[in-house]
């Protein structure tokens, strides 16, 4: 496979768009593909990114507001690829109808409704974007939410070795106010800082012509360590080695996420607002507002002070933040398009005709025990066979539980089997399938599936639903796998993986 990627790298805002590409990069070499980066780079930071990940750029004029995806068809013509994944807000979508030459997968990122675009694969990385409205604009796959935030190795390295405590009081602060910085917000908060009145090693990464500003900014607060670093590839080894991170709200927030830091963010520019807002409703970050906010150096520094002498804060946000991007988004995008490849797109699951579905009831203990004691012992995550006494106590248990639903299918003949889901996390639906004894062989299992799906989404929202399969079951994969389930987690230490289909959500039409 070859991805094409067009977008532009560095300028006022870019960087962010350029360091997720290349997350996306490493992912495609480390599975054998090729990558080829279309735009416009501008400034040292995204050289030196470029240079040090060693990606071929063929170089392009900057997109204007207006310009339109059909011009990209003449760089496919000379640049064949499988797939054409834009990063860039400004580039107007292709007219309706429209199709890239060739049958190239065409992949779109978007936040919010910036870039947003018809697409064979759209991504939104903001957190909680599967939970918000989205017009139905004939996007084949549409993953969204923060799991599909793509991270740089170099950050994943800083998630595995952070320290898992935080201090009493922080003494150690990254100031990181994205690649460019272009408003100029490093002075502004580290003239906060200095305003704390507390002993501080600070850290901040900061543009060589921001320098003078910085020091100025620090003034003659002796309480204050100052150790200035130039943006580059290598800033990231600092993200996992201090106590808080004071950063904008761009796509550093994800990285900073992974590694679980600690943060207090600013608001720097309007296509932040979304992710800046979910972040610190999930309690990942404290919200320190705009530019003007920050500028106000005492009331900033008040909000910093109270911060940083509050190690139960800064401990529940790094364990917020963790649990929003585990890393592994790269690997569920390249997953998505080596998927999207070779099936056809995913269509809304519909009840086959004359079959039923009704919710189980005390009634049917007989019934689903005799169902039971033939599952495979190789499908069940435990591996062990489940007594008559301890059934008959899960079925009660389960019939009682909010975040479980257990159902029973027929169709004319008969009974056809039972679909249980379970909620893992609000709208993530894991199911477990069990056909009748009776009816196996007959190819029932596809058509059980989707009117489990079916049922599952009266009165509920579902973001996503959720298989786990043993990588040794190759009936099983085969049939998540066509019903449009996508890799999600890799296979763990007993050898199960997890697979996901995105759900309807709140999808308007």
């Amino acid at each position: 496979m070859r991805v094409l990627f067009r977008g532009d790298g560095g300028g006022p805002l870019g960087v962010g768009h350029l360091v997720r590409t290349l997350a996306l990069v490493e992912e495609l070499r480390r599975r054998g593909h090729d990558a080829l980066l279309a735009g416009h780079v501008e400034g040292d930071l995204a050289r030196r990114l470029l240079e040090a990940a060693d990606v071929p750029v063929l170089a392009m004029p900057p997109a204007r507001p207006g310009d339109g995806l059909e011009a990209v068809a003449a760089l496919l013509e000379e640049h064949p690829a499988q797939v054409l994944h834009v990063d860039h807000y400004d580039l107007a979508p292709l007219p309706a109808g429209g199709h890239l030459p060739g049958g190239t997968l065409l992949s779109s990122m978007e936040e919010g409704s910036f870039g947003r675009r018809r697409a064979d694969v759209v991504i939104d990385p903001t957190v909680g974007a599967q939970r918000q409205d989205r017009p139905d604009d004939g996007s084949a796959w549409v993953l969204r939410g923060s799991e599909f935030a793509a991270i740089r190795r170099s950050v994943r390295d800083q998630r595995r070795a952070r320290p898992g405590e935080q201090p009493e009081q922080a003494g150690r602060v990254l100031v990181q106010m994205g690649g460019t910085d272009p408003l100029g917000l490093t002075p502004l908060v580290v003239r906060a800082l200095a305003r704390t009145g507390l002993p501080l090693q600070v850290s901040v990464v900061v543009r060589r012509d921001h320098v003078a500003q910085v020091r100025e900014a620090a003034g003659a607060a002796a309480h204050l360590d100052l150790d200035l670093h130039e943006p580059g590839a290598d800033a990231t080894a600092l993200l996992g080695s201090h106590d808080l991170v004071v950063s904008a709200a761009g796509t550093t927030v994800w990285e900073l996420c992974c590694v679980g830091a600690p943060m207090a963010l600013v608001q720097a520019v309007d296509n932040q607002q979304d992710g800046y807002a979910r972040v610190v409703a999930a309690g990942a970050a404290t919200g320190l507002g705009g530019p003007q906010d920050a500028a106000d150096a005492e009331r900033t520094g008040r909000a910093l002070r109270e911060l940083l002498l509050d190690r139960q804060a800064r401990q529940a946000m790094a364990t917020a933040a963790a649990g929003l991007v585990d890393g592994l988004g790269a690997w569920r995008i390249v997953g998505a398009w080596e998927h999207a490849l070779v099936r056809p797109a995913p269509v809304p699951p519909v009840l086959p005709e004359g079959w039923t579905v009704r919710a189980a009831s005390r009634d049917d203990a007989e019934l689903l025990w005799e169902w039971r004691r033939h599952v495979d012992a190789h499908s069940s995550r435990s591996g062990r066979t489940v007594t008559r006494a301890e059934h008959e106590s899960w079925l009660v248990s389960s019939l009682g539980r909010r975040d479980r639903v257990l159902l029973l299918v027929s169709d004319a003949v008969g009974d056809v089997g039972t679909v249980r889901w379970d909620e893992h996390a609000p709208g993530d639906w894991e199911v477990s399938i069990t056909v009748a004894p009776s009816r196996r062989g007959q190819g029932l299992a596809r058509s059980l599936l989707a009117a489990g799906e079916v049922e599952l989404t009266r009165g509920r929202e579902v973001t996503a639903y959720l298989a786990v399969v043993h990588e040794d079951n190759e009936p099983s994969r085969r049939l998540f796998d066509a019903a449009g389930y996508l890799p999600d987690l890799p296979p763990d230490e007993d050898g199960f993986a997890r697979f996901r289909r995105p759900g309807p959500g709140r999808v308007t039409r």
